[in-house]
């Protein structure tokens, strides 16, 4: 009789354990499967933030949908219509296909594959200022004027409409840069008679 009961306890405990065993492997398939199911979405989600960069730049297409196109080096393709894409960094001979890009991001619409050229921004013009200082004349003086101008004594100003100061230091700010630049100076007494310009000086501008 104890023998029975003990063969009942081990089959029972046989088959407790081959239930618990089954329940651990198949949970462990359904931790997987959403391991792997958030790791799409993650995908997904990284894949459609990259297909709008921020820098400025230009889409240029490369091919309908089940064609070919080749790459030389490294560059970000996308792949869809209108507002639905996903996109990833390609190098080489590939087609344009949802299995290129593992995922369909307009299903039953036709789709193209577009490059990204980012825009190469000019550099910023460089700009410099010249510092003028000059020794006052003898004589009543009320002012001076400043000419300046990028040719030997040929000034932006007009004779009479150079820039009035009252003091023998003038900073020309500003002037952009690559150029050379001719200065002169008159003075100007109290009845608004201008005296000829003064001996030139002149400054490059990097």
């Amino acid at each position: 009789m104890q023998s029975k009961i003990r063969h009942k306890n081990i089959a029972l405990l046989s088959a407790l354990a081959m239930a618990t065993l089954l329940s651990a492997c198949g949970g462990g398939d359904s931790e997987a499967q959403a391991q792997a199911a958030m790791s799409d979405t993650e995908n997904a989600v990284e894949i459609a933030a990259e297909v709008t960069p921020t820098s400025a730049g230009t889409w240029t297409k490369l091919a309908d949908e089940g064609g070919y196109f080749a790459l030389g080096r490294s560059r970000y393709v996308r792949f869809g219509t209108g507002t639905q894409w996903v996109g990833k960094y390609i190098l080489g001979t590939v087609t344009c296909s949802v299995a290129t890009f593992g995922a369909d991001p307009a299903p039953g619409i036709r789709k193209q594959c577009d490059h990204y050229t980012e825009s190469v921004s000019a550099p910023a013009p460089t700009t410099g200022s010249a510092l003028l200082s000059w020794s006052a004349p003898s004589g009543s003086v009320a002012g001076y004027r400043v000419y300046y101008g990028t040719s030997p004594q040929a000034y932006n100003q007009p004779k009479g409409s150079g820039l009035y100061v009252t003091n023998t230091t003038y900073s020309i700010p500003s002037l952009p840069g690559g150029k050379t630049y001719y200065f002169a100076v008159t003075s100007v007494d109290a009845s608004g008679k201008e005296s000829a310009y003064s001996a030139e000086a002149t400054k490059k501008i990097p």
